[in-house]
């Protein structure tokens, strides 16, 4: 994944701790699989900040990727229906290519 939060570690984030993290529960269909509302993180970060100090965990999100950035995610939050799961397949493979040029 491209998008990486590194909170305070230093070390780097290794091939087999990364997680799938999410900066609003999974419960929230609308932005299950939207990349603009997950990040990659180590599983000490995730599961020991994320899961534990969530309003934290926000605070620095908000911090590290701006306010408007949050507002969208708010937004996209309240939407209902179903996600488009075809047209994010397709985005996320235009997304992988353009990243391996």
């Amino acid at each position: 994944m491209k998008r990486t939060g590194r909170l305070k570690r230093k070390k780097p984030i290794r091939r087999i701790s990364r997680q799938w993290s999410h900066v609003y529960s999974r419960r929230f269909k609308a932005l299950r699989w939207a990349p603009s509302g997950s990040m990659c993180l180590c599983a000490g970060c995730h599961l020991g900040f994320w899961h534990h100090k969530p309003l934290d965990a926000v605070a620095w999100w908000i911090g590290k990727y701006g306010h408007d950035a949050h507002v969208l995610l708010q937004h996209t939050l309240k939407q209902t229906g179903k996600v488009d799961r075809y047209a994010l397949k397709l985005w996320l493979e235009m997304e992988l290519k353009r990243l391996a040029a």
